[in-house]
């Protein structure tokens, strides 16, 4: 039986995970036998089947790996996204510690005028530079895997496609196990 590729056509060993001549995974791949039947989906319990795989992560039908953890796909229950807020402790410190030094500065004026600008500008300088983290910060998605032993959380990022790539290719091995 051959494995045919859904992106270039070419015919692979059942085995492989993904294509010998164009790279891509042969998750979706047609079955051929050697009197060229198709057979449409079939596939052995014990092949593995590959659904996302990057220099990082790879999801199959019987395991996800996330950098040097391995998940048994056997023992997931469910797998989801979360996410949780940026974390910001230094830049309303800075916003607040700018605040003050723009009020005192601003209490010297009647005193030192010099002072008090460059005081003055050194506060809301802060103020600034805070305020910019603040409204540029991103929140951190997490992938979290549930099993009979409790929740795990797998690999967090920035990027909110990315987890939602890595959930849709777990939440489908999951549907497929049956």
């Amino acid at each position: 039986m051959q494995a045919v590729c859904a992106n270039c056509s070419t015919e692979n060993p059942i085995d492989n995970k993904f294509c010998g001549s164009c790279g891509a995974l042969l998750e979706n791949a047609r079955v051929v036998t050697e009197d060229r039947q198709v057979e449409a989906g079939a596939r052995s319990a014990s092949e593995e089947i590959a659904y996302y795989a990057d220099s990082d992560v790879m999801v199959t039908s019987h395991r996800a790996v996330f950098g040097t953890t391995t998940y048994a796909m056997a023992n997931i229950t469910s797998v989801s996204m979360g996410h949780r807020p940026p974390r910001l402790m230094w830049s309303p410190l800075g916003i607040l510690f700018g605040l003050a030094i723009f009020t005192l500065a601003m209490l010297q004026l009647p005193e030192g005028v010099a002072a008090a600008i460059l005081g003055g500008a050194i506060g809301l300088t802060l103020v600034g530079i805070g305020a910019v983290i603040v409204a540029r910060a991103e929140p951190i998605y997490v992938i979290k895997i549930a099993s009979a032993s409790g929740e795990a959380k797998a690999i967090t990022s920035e990027n909110r496609d990315y987890i939602e790539r890595i959930v849709g290719a777990m939440q489908q091995a999951i549907v497929e196990r049956g």
